[in-house]
């Protein structure tokens, strides 16, 4: 349906206040937060597609607002894994202890790896 709208955001836990993280696209799976905290890596995908035909593994840079409230926003989101040709499936990322390292399996070569 035209009216659904699938984002990733973060909740303020004291507040309840919602800030959007990532939408325009129709679906979000394994969003996953560094361990430094200023990074959030996920899964996206658009209809026809299902998540084992093409998808994208995007990285968000984050930060606290200015005020320093502890409320996070979005700095950049860039694609860093996913075929031009829209066919390769990406899934499972994850962060290495020190935030430095993002992990995920591609099935890039025709095989998950």
């Amino acid at each position: 349906p035209s009216e659904v709208q699938n984002t990733i955001v973060a909740v303020d836990t004291l507040t309840g206040k919602m800030t959007v993280l990532a939408s325009g696209n129709d679906f979000y799976a394994a969003p996953r937060i560094s361990s430094k905290g200023d990074e959030l890596a996920y899964v996206t995908w658009n209809h026809p597609n299902m998540p084992w035909d093409a998808t994208e593994l995007r990285v968000a840079t984050l930060k606290k607002d200015d005020e320093g409230a502890g409320v996070v926003i979005l700095q950049s989101d860039e694609k860093i894994a996913g075929g031009v040709d829209g066919d390769d499936s990406i899934m499972q990322p994850l962060w290495h202890p020190n935030g430095d390292y993002l992990f995920y399996i591609s099935d890039e070569s025709g095989y998950y790896n």
